[in-house]
């Protein structure tokens, strides 16, 4: 199931060239990998948008997955170190996490961070 980030997603301005990575991560020990595609800006690193690419999420994992999946648009606009700086430990502040999908939503941030250029 592909989820897409909203209309609202800004599209790269005249001259400014996109490219897509794609990353994944093991999501805690629920047996499953986040698999993210994401496209971003290459003259600025900042991501344009980030969608799901195949993750296989099932049984209750498919449940909090689609919950984590409504995080994907908080990553647009963001380079490396923005995306760093989102908090989604459990032991901290979960501000940017999705509630009741913690660990889902740790994996994403990882699978996005592996996606990006260095």
């Amino acid at each position: 199931t592909s989820v897409a980030v909203p209309s609202e997603t800004p599209e790269p301005g005249p001259g400014e060239e996109t490219a897509e990575a794609t990353g994944s991560a093991t999501v805690g020990s629920f047996g499953y990998e986040a698999k993210v595609k994401v496209t971003y800006n290459t003259a600025d690193g900042t991501i344009v948008s980030v969608e799901d690419d195949g993750t296989e999420a099932t049984g209750a994992n498919s449940g909090f997955w689609q919950n984590a999946t409504a995080m994907f648009d908080k990553f647009v606009g963001l380079d490396r170190e923005g995306v760093e700086a989102l908090k989604t430990d459990p032991a901290g502040e979960k501000v940017d996490a999705v509630s009741q999908a913690t660990y889902s939503s740790d994996a994403i941030k990882e699978a996005v961070l592996k996606a990006l250029p260095r």
